[in-house]
């Protein structure tokens, strides 16, 4: 049809006048039907399903007892390794040595005299002969000293020096003591001879005085007066110097007990110091040239590692696997909404080794949540794993440390229709 003649077609005619303003009744009446279904149908559908409210972020999912990883203290060739890759191993068991200037097998002889040595700080007795021409290497100028100090306080207690010198002062003072007893009983007669010849003396001055004897029998009488006196003064003085004698004897055998007491604790506490030096630098060695596991586990080989291969400082040598421990599920996020987590929230887990879309997602709750950020502003967050690895699509995962992935914390179980309404219901709260 021409285009010229589509202008001049009338649409206004009566027939379609009167279609238009009489529309049929069951058009309405269907219409109107329909859409109140829909209506009801949108309705129950945004009821039956649910569109909760949830933050997403980063966890990683390890043990309860976190993965070790031993790193090497010094740098050198790994002169022997004591395990495989994937061997269990048990705490403080020693996987590598480091190339260092000791024989290992002295040291190991050194460490079992030592932890099988039971110290006592009042009879220090070490089983010195075990360990000697050892070759220690940087511990030889720490176990020269203890067994040098070992060595001076076992001679003294051996020897005695002080022994000799006090057992003199004890002869000394029995000696006195017996010439002590002697000189009091002598001096116990010449009291009693002082005291006839004083009662002689005093009858003969009687008879003087009346003229019955002469002045030559009295002289004689006062001479053996005086002299028996002299006798008991001299005795008396005899006394007194045994007493300074027995003091100064007492004093010897006190000093040679203070001397002996104090050179014994010199030699022991000299002894007990540099024992406990070498143990700190036994520690102290082991620390820097042997691989030990602080936890038991399996032990697993961060790179292919070998023998006379060379490590640095630093370098993660060998990690260890805790074994039978809780899995947990580790999240650090930042403080963007992290006041709506609460204790026991479903978190659903997507793990990156696992896709969620072929194996399913794991389910966990939330633990505790720490009370306050670190100094990057992140909270930590413990999420517990009742199922363990158990997904919703009924497979277990296989465990392995430190898997990533992603985290959906439910803060809220919400309908769809709750949150097309979410605002409105907001809006009824405050009006």
């Amino acid at each position: 049809m021409n285009p010229n003649e589509l202008e001049h077609i009338d649409l206004r005619s009566e027939e379609v006048q009167e279609v238009l303003s009489n529309p049929p009744r069951w058009i309405v009446r269907w219409g109107i039907t329909i859409i109140f279904l829909s209506i009801i149908l949108i309705l129950m559908v945004s009821w039956m399903v649910k569109y909760p409210d949830f933050i997403s972020t980063t966890i990683k999912i390890t043990t309860n007892t976190p993965i070790e990883k031993i790193e090497a203290q010094t740098g050198g060739r790994i002169v022997k390794f004591l395990v495989e890759d994937q061997q269990k191993v048990n705490r403080n068991e020693i996987l590598a040595v480091i190339e260092n200037t000791a024989n290992f097998n002295d040291i190991l002889n050194l460490r079992e005299v030592i932890d099988s040595f039971n110290q006592n700080y009042t009879n220090f007795k070490f089983p010195i002969e075990k360990i000697q021409h050892l070759n220690l290497g940087e511990l030889e100028q720490d176990y020269a000293l203890f067994e040098k100090a070992y060595s001076d306080y076992t001679l003294h207690k051996k020897l005695k020096p002080y022994s000799i010198e006090s057992l003199a002062s004890e002869q000394t003072l029995l000696e006195l003591n017996t010439q002590s007893r002697v000189l009091k009983s002598q001096q116990e007669l010449e009291r009693k001879e002082l005291e006839v010849r004083k009662k002689d003396y005093n009858r003969t001055k009687s008879l003087y005085e009346e003229g019955v004897i002469s002045q030559v029998d009295l002289e004689s009488k006062e001479l053996d007066y005086l002299q028996a006196k002299r006798n008991y003064e001299n005795t008396k003085i005899q006394l007194s110097q045994l007493h300074s004698s027995k003091v100064t004897a007492q004093k010897g055998i006190q000093s040679s007990t203070i001397h002996n007491t104090q050179d014994n604790t010199r030699f022991l506490k000299e002894v007990i110091l540099s024992y406990e030096q070498l143990k700190r630098s036994l520690k102290q060695w082991e620390h820097i040239y042997l691989i030990k596991a602080s936890i038991s586990g399996k032990a697993s080989f961060q790179q292919f590692w070998g023998e006379n291969q060379f490590v640095k400082v630093g370098d993660n040598v060998i990690s260890i696997l805790p074994l039978d421990s809780e899995i947990v599920g580790k999240i650090t996020t930042k403080a963007n909404k992290t006041g709506k987590i609460k204790p026991n929230q479903k978190v659903l887990i997507k793990l990156d080794n696992y896709p969620y879309q072929e194996f399913g997602m794991v389910e966990g709750y939330v633990k505790t949540m720490s009370l306050t950020p670190d100094k990057q502003g992140n909270y930590y967050i413990e999420v517990t794993l009742p199922n363990k690895l158990h997904t919703t699509y009924n497979k277990d995962l296989y465990f392995q440390q430190e898997m990533q992935g992603t985290a959906d914390i439910i803060t809220e179980d919400l309908r769809l229709i709750e949150r097309i309404f979410y605002q409105f219901r907001d809006l009824f709260k405050y009006n």
